[in-house]
């Protein structure tokens, strides 16, 4: 998480990873489309097949994307929770290893998130579309 980096009022940058592993190009498309009206110049990777990683389940669809926002790293990472949700992520099925859609900040200007979802090889494939 980034909860360390301080509030800021100018444009900054950001690159999410986004994943589901049930009914996943329903739920990609949905995700996209939410982050699409929070973040308007947001730019997508191509969608690729993965396998779980850490855990049992379906196989996942994964994604990259960047833009720009004015929100604060914590008010990113609160809508970010927010699709999620509406794309009907739900604690119960997550601990069965159900995943409707995971959206993770990678990184907010130069401050890097998740830093273990930086060695999956799908992001490292997937930052090469990121401009």
């Amino acid at each position: 998480m980034c909860a360390n980096v301080e509030k800021m009022t100018r444009l900054h940058h950001i690159i999410l990873a986004l994943g589901s592993n049930t009914q996943q190009a329903t739920v990609m498309r949905e995700a996209r489309k939410l982050l699409s009206a929070l973040f308007p110049d947001i730019e997508f990777t191509h969608v690729m097949w993965t396998e779980p990683i850490g855990m049992e389940g379906e196989p996942f669809q994964n994604c990259l994307a960047h833009a720009t926002t004015c929100l604060d790293v914590q008010e990113v990472e609160r809508k970010l929770k927010e699709v999620e949700v509406l794309c009907g992520r739900t604690k119960e099925e997550s601990l069965r290893n159900v995943i409707r859609m995971d959206v993770d900040l990678l990184r907010y200007d130069n401050y890097r998130c998740h830093e273990q979802d930086w060695d999956r090889p799908y992001v490292h494939q997937l930052m090469k579309e990121i401009k």
